[in-house]
């Protein structure tokens, strides 16, 4: 496959990541894709908590949201703005003038009942060396993203990435209430089609990857999962023909479907890049296993 380098050009990788999904079994899982990306850079934004009630309050730190850092991972970006909605009955609350003066974080107390979904954009900017940018992508899992990129990526630039980061997080799950099948918006969007309130272990969940509001075709997805103990754990997942996802719901805790996409790339490496999250807590409600009640150590 070969990629003609031009001044600036939209990016796509035509590739099926199908053969790439993991299967081994949860207890080998936890060993090997614990170490999966140890050593690199992620970007998370976490809830203090989920699943609120009446009467709770939203918090989100909105900078140190960057964790498992490395000598080989990027050195940390500069956010140039942040933008904060809450989707609730049909409404879009904007949560802007609740952000406080540092942009580092929001304190919210809604008044909610049924589900609701926090919607997180930001922009930020990043310079990096070639090899630090790739080795950050391949140490998540993105490999073969990063040898598509090798080739085109010039050895005497710096690479300097403009990025989107879209987080769209579920509070306030209600299994009684009616529950949002449908992307919020048009853009870059991962949506849950079924609510994860009331399931118990081994349930599977699943959801649509969306690009430009067509559904994304054998992407590959990151699942990371912040289990109770701080641990996270992560599989490299891949959509099917239709965009859908499936996630099997192991262990407790905060579940992240994470998907990075380059949308332009330039031969003095300037690159536009996409990264759009979903998240949600699991909690079993029915009951508890014999041992190894919550996995992640």
């Amino acid at each position: 496959m070969s990629f003609m380098k031009s001044a600036k050009k939209p990016f796509s990788f035509p590739f099926s990541f199908a053969s790439m999904r993991f299967t081994y079994p949860l207890f080998i899982a936890l060993f090997v894709l614990s170490g999966f990306q140890a050593h690199s850079q992620i970007r998370l934004i976490v809830l203090d908590q989920y699943n609120l009630k009446k009467g709770d309050t939203i918090r989100a730190n909105l900078s140190s949201h960057v964790h498992l850092q490395s000598e080989s991972a990027p050195r940390s970006t500069t956010t140039l703005s942040t933008d904060i909605q809450l989707f609730h009955k049909g409404k879009n609350i904007n949560l802007n003038s609740f952000i406080s003066q540092d942009h580092a974080l929001l304190k919210y107390k809604p008044e909610l009942t049924g589900p609701s979904f926090l919607e997180i954009s930001q922009q930020t900017f990043g310079e990096y060396t070639k090899e630090e940018y790739l080795t950050n992508l391949k140490e998540q899992g993105l490999t073969a993203i990063a040898k598509q990129l090798e080739p085109i990526l010039n050895d005497n630039y710096k690479v300097k990435d403009s990025a989107v980061f879209y987080t769209k997080s579920l509070v306030s799950p209600e299994k009684s209430k009616p529950f949002s099948k449908e992307p919020i918006t048009k853009a870059h969007e991962i949506t849950l089609k079924n609510t994860p309130f009331g399931a118990s272990y081994g349930d599977e969940l699943s959801a649509l990857l969306t690009l430009n509001g067509k559904a994304l075709p054998n992407a590959p997805v990151i699942l990371y999962v912040k289990a109770k103990s701080g641990n996270i754990i992560s599989e490299l997942l891949s959509s099917d023909a239709d965009g859908m996802l499936s996630v099997k719901l192991d262990i407790e805790g905060v579940y992240f479907l994470q998907h990075f996409s380059i949308a332009e790339v330039s031969t003095n490496n300037e690159i536009k890049s996409l990264w759009t999250t979903f998240s949600f807590e699991f909690l079993n409600t029915v009951h508890r296993r014999e041992t190894f009640a919550e996995f992640g150590f």
